[in-house]
């Protein structure tokens, strides 16, 4: 037989001293761990870091790092995942939010003390649009007639604002409510 004959001595000796031993039980099977979602470590902790966070920052890149400074590592991916299939987080997140856009309230009139912030108000056009999206009006009426309806169009995407420069540019009355 090939090789080194004191390795192969040894080999045999530990295979004679183990054949002499009673037969070891098996080894325990390890624990079942719950399978990481895209290469992260998940806990089911990490919600709580999460939304805490997130109710400060109203940021969901910032909240997932605090979570994985405090050692437990969730991808977007996780987070999303968790948000569509778990309605009592989904509930907690819109919570979350809704104090975010408060903390941003608060600080937009903190702000508005000593000046005006341009950021701070699309920021608050972005979470609270029902709020503070600007709107126009459009009175159209049949001709001759003094008859007409009237159009509430929220300013709130480039494409509605081309839709009322054309308004305007055909000849509508477009007010803009305050």
């Amino acid at each position: 037989m090939p090789g080194n004959p004191i390795k192969r001595a040894r080999r045999e000796a530990e295979a004679d001293r183990n054949a002499t031993q009673a037969p070891a039980s098996p080894p325990a099977p390890a624990p079942a761990r719950p399978r990481p979602l895209s290469g992260s470590i998940v806990r089911q902790d990490w919600q709580s870091t999460f939304l805490r966070t997130f109710a400060d920052t109203g940021n969901i890149r910032v909240s997932l790092d605090q979570c994985a400074r405090e050692g437990v590592k969730v991808s977007r991916g996780t987070f999303d995942n968790e948000r569509r299939r778990n309605d009592d987080f989904r509930e907690l997140y819109e919570q979350a939010e809704k104090q975010a856009v408060d903390v941003l309230e608060a600080e937009a009139r903190r702000r508005a003390m000593s000046g005006s912030d341009a950021l701070l108000i699309t920021l608050l056009k972005a979470h609270a649009p029902e709020k503070y999206v600007e709107r126009y009006q459009l009175e159209h009426a049949a001709r001759g007639t003094g008859s007409g309806s009237v159009v509430e169009i929220p300013d709130d995407s480039e494409r509605n604002r081309k839709v009322i420069e054309a308004l305007e540019a055909s000849g509508y009355i477009v007010a803009k409510e305050d």
